[in-house]
């Protein structure tokens, strides 16, 4: 994680965007004002913007949960829930 600097001189943590494993495809789910913008990120990182949208009251704790919903119908037998992925 990387740190930056206030006007005031106080060092701020940056949160790293929570990824996941949405059925075998990496996505990460970005915090852009009031909004929740949701990107696919390919294998040379590049993120590119997906075709739906997280309800903007939704928290970040709810995120793996809505992205399971309507997406387990293209679930593998063997992989029942979508994960976090630690962020590089």
């Amino acid at each position: 994680m990387g740190t930056r600097s206030s006007r005031r001189g106080k060092q701020h943590v940056r949160r790293p965007h929570p990824r996941f494993d949405v059925f075998a495809r990496i996505v990460e789910v970005r915090r852009e004002g009031a909004q929740w913008q949701v990107y696919r990120v390919g294998v040379d990182g590049k993120r590119t913007p997906v075709g739906f949208v997280v309800p903007d009251f939704s928290k970040e704790e709810e995120l793996a949960q809505f992205l399971e919903d309507p997406f387990h119908e293209c679930v593998a037998a063997q992989q029942r829930r979508v994960p976090h992925r630690p962020t590089p």
